[in-house]
């Protein structure tokens, strides 16, 4: 009774009203209180259902992402991110978990109110203490009153109290409700505006797709290990998430989804009648209360009417954020090829899981088994279609284990190249070359068989070539290539403020390499940018600067001991790197730089997605060429880009409905995806385009002559002259004279090239 101030006069109020609420024992009041007990005890009993559930659930991901103490924090997040739509609660599993305790508590509330307001009569002596008439006796037995019926009437009032403010408690709760099926709601729009299907309904989608996700949560599939071959614990531990998803509590709602909200709504209805009633019943006590203890006056009817309606809102509400009313939408923006196949992949094995799920011989095993299949043809598919990574450097952990500053190797997206594509010097040796690499790691036992040094070929290249002669796209197009598979890394990945790191990161580099041609069973390049700002000479290198040759030529010199694992670097500024790592290299080619007939064909590459005349005379051809002297790949593709970009705006600005059209007939079959426009679709779509759009040698001229005057362009040609001559001229320092190839008999291995002098250019 702390909370109120009892003096004589309110005790004895309050217990006339105690003795009259004895006399409301009726048979409503028994009928509200089993009403009350029953609701709560069907609720309690679907509670615990869903609590041991997703207990179960949440226990096997918890146990799954410590499957290795010692694996780096990034490792781990993926673990977690990969179920976050689990962990997260707002799974229908989750939502329905969290509304029925919401409901349960309310039914538990109001069952204690109950009881409380129904108390035992009071232990009094029958003479009421009076002030009139004080003296010691009449106080020390007052004094005994209180003491004694202190907890009863503590819990009689704060049960009137609570009755009172039974319906704003209960509007409350209903609108913790709401926003739990609102948030779970917005969560299943975003997700089927992201290209998630609604395969048969949203809330069986949502089942689907907590069970994929925590199959196979061990990642032993992602190891490469056989779906036959998976362990029996991991296969119980799927199972036993199945059947999780499977319990009592939410499988009414799963089969019929339509009744959740109504069961809902229906229950918060039931709770408000129950609440008015009772508060009716005992209407009377709790006016005497309030003027007890708020004296202030209280309008019972306003307040009530106001709440009841915000309450009825609140019900009307929940029908607008029914789960089962989400509609999916085609997912906006471009996608990537690699992208679309995820997407569609996922589409597909979450709508057999669907039927597998609502089918009458439901078998948890025969689902993971299936999942377990078709993540095993995703791995597979990313080995041979994603066969490009790049490196990144982590910020470490204390408790993992990893260091910070540790290079990392994560799949990238893969370059839309054709290694056929680039022109210019040097570039067929260097495709030449790549194929002659993967030849030898084929026949790699006769290889090393005939080796004069007892080891495989040392399949190292170096390229040298100014900034946009095309020796980087080169690197990147090697990933392009089905056979093999590219770790592409520049300077910076290995670079960290954490001292000693960067001097590991180069060994890092080559682990992973290893470890990914290991699982795939396929030739990897790791290909290096600007290698010559981790590879520099003593001279070249600042104080507090990173060198890593020491590193790198060690690591080089164990490559022919792996002969899945090449090197191809490149570079602008050869004559920084140290000649003994120069050595490493068994060829080092200069490319990229354009004669008028690669200049020509690049121009003829680049405006071959256009619409080009006719009419275009070929030695109109030869006079662009002829114009663009020194230019680099680059450049020709920015003076043909101006030509694209000035034609397509002003066709689309102009003719719109035609513009909609083409696009239409570039969806017709399917969304867009450049990475699919093979050359039957382009011929004919260009065609279409040049009814409206013609590219001419006007055309060209113009953008020519632009460009010519753009400093910016000016200094690119002068600096790729200036590097190819400097090229050149250390070529002929270091060995006496330039470096040629010349072919012997039309033959391509290496020990059919030799050195030829020559005057540097």
């Amino acid at each position: 009774m702390s909370n109120y101030r009892i003096n004589p006069a309110r005790f004895y109020k309050i217990a006339d009203l105690i003795e009259e609420s004895q006399k409301l024992k009726s048979d409503k009041q028994q009928e509200l209180n089993d009403s009350v007990a029953k609701q709560k005890q069907a609720l309690d009993e679907k509670r615990l259902a869903l609590t041991n559930a997703l207990q179960t659930i949440h226990q096997e991901i918890r146990s799954a992402t410590k499957r290795n103490p010692l694996a780096p924090i990034e490792d781990l997040k993926q673990d977690l991110n990969r179920f976050q739509h689990t962990l997260s609660g707002q799974t229908f599993l989750g939502v329905v978990h969290n509304s029925i305790s919401y409901l349960h508590s309310a039914y538990s509330v109001l069952d204690s109110i109950i009881i409380d307001l129904t108390p035992e009569p009071l232990v009094l002596s029958g003479t009421k203490f009076n002030i009139a008439d004080f003296d010691l006796d009449n106080l020390q037995r007052f004094k005994a009153e209180l003491d004694i019926n202190e907890v009863t009437i503590s819990r009689y009032i704060s049960a009137l109290t609570g009755i009172k403010n039974g319906p704003e408690v209960l509007l409350d709760r209903a609108k913790a409700i709401f926003q739990n099926i609102e948030s779970y709601y917005l969560r299943l729009m975003r997700r089927h505006a992201d290209g998630i299907k609604i395969h048969r309904d949203p809330i069986a989608t949502d089942i689907a797709l907590s069970i994929f996700e925590n199959i196979d949560a061990h990642g032993e599939i992602e190891s490469g290990t056989d779906p036959n071959e998976i362990s029996a614990y991991s296969l119980n531990k799927a199972e036993s998430i199945i059947l999780g998803f499977k319990k009592v509590g939410a499988q009414e709602f799963i089969n019929e989804p339509d009744k959740f909200i109504t069961f809902i709504t229906s229950q918060l209805s039931q709770l408000w009648e129950t609440v008015q009633a009772i508060k009716t019943l005992h209407e009377k006590s709790i006016k005497q209360i309030n003027d007890l203890f708020e004296p202030r006056r209280y309008d019972f009817v306003t307040t009530d009417h106001r709440i009841q309606e915000e309450f009825e809102y609140t019900l009307r509400l929940m029908g607008d954020v029914n789960p089962q009313s989400v509609k999916e939408t085609e997912k906006k923006g471009l996608l990537s090829t690699e992208e679309k196949a995820s997407l569609k992949f996922k589409n597909e094995t979450i709508s057999v899981i669907v039927k597998y799920l609502l089918s009458q011989d439901f078998n948890p095993s025969a689902i993971v088994q299936y999942v377990l299949q078709r993540k095993a043809e995703l791995r597979r598919y990313y080995q041979e279609e994603n066969s490009f990574y790049v490196c990144r450097i982590g910020a470490g952990n204390v408790f993992s284990g990893e260091a910070p500053g540790a290079l990392s190797i994560v799949p990238g997206t893969k370059p839309n190249i054709n290694l056929d594509d680039i022109i210019g010097s040097g570039f067929t040796e260097v495709r030449d070359f790549v194929r002659t690499i993967e030849m030898s790691a084929k026949w790699h036992d006769i290889f090393v068989a005939t080796s004069p040094s007892k080891t495989a070929d040392k399949a190292n290249m170096l390229l040298i070539g100014p900034a946009g002669c095309g020796k980087t796209e080169v690197m990147r197009a090697v990933a392009t290539d089905r056979g093999s598979i590219a770790v592409f890394a520049q300077g910076s990945d290995f670079m960290t403020c954490w001292k000693g790191e960067a001097e590991k990161n180069p060994k890092r580099l080559f682990e992973g390499a290893i470890k990914i041609q290991k699982e795939s069973k396929r030739h990897v390049h790791i290909l290096i940018d600007e290698i010559d700002s981790v590879l520099k000479k003593q001279s070249e290198t600042a104080h507090g600067d990173f060198n890593l040759t020491l590193e790198f030529q060690i690591l080089m010199d164990g490559v022919v001991e792996y002969p899945g694992i090449s090197v191809i670097g490149a570079t602008n500024c050869p004559e920084r790197i140290p000649l003994p790592m120069i050595r490493r290299f068994s060829k080092v080619l200069i490319v990229g730089e354009l004669d008028n007939n690669d200049r020509k064909g690049l121009l003829k590459h680049f405006s071959s997605y256009l619409p080009v005349d006719y009419e275009f005379p070929e030695h109109a051809w030869d006079d662009l060429a002829n114009k663009l002297e020194g230019a680099t790949g680059d450049v020709i593709r920015k003076i043909v880009d101006y030509v694209w970009r000035f034609k397509i705006s002003n066709f689309t600005a102009s003719n719109p409905t035609e513009a909609a059209k083409l696009i239409d007939s570039l969806n017709q079959e399917e969304k867009f995806d450049v990475k699919e426009f093979d050359a039957k679709r382009r011929q004919s779509f260009k065609n279409e385009l040049r009814k409206y759009v013609k590219v001419t040698p006007d055309d060209l001229n113009k953008s020519i002559d632009i460009h010519l005057k753009n400093i910016a362009i000016t200094s690119e040609i002068q600096e790729a002259k200036s590097v190819y001559y400097n090229a050149h001229s250390w070529l002929t320092d270091i060995d006496g004279s330039a470096l040629e190839k010349v072919s012997i008999n039309n033959k391509s291995t290496d020990d059919e090239w030799h050195w030829k002098r020559s005057d540097a250019k």
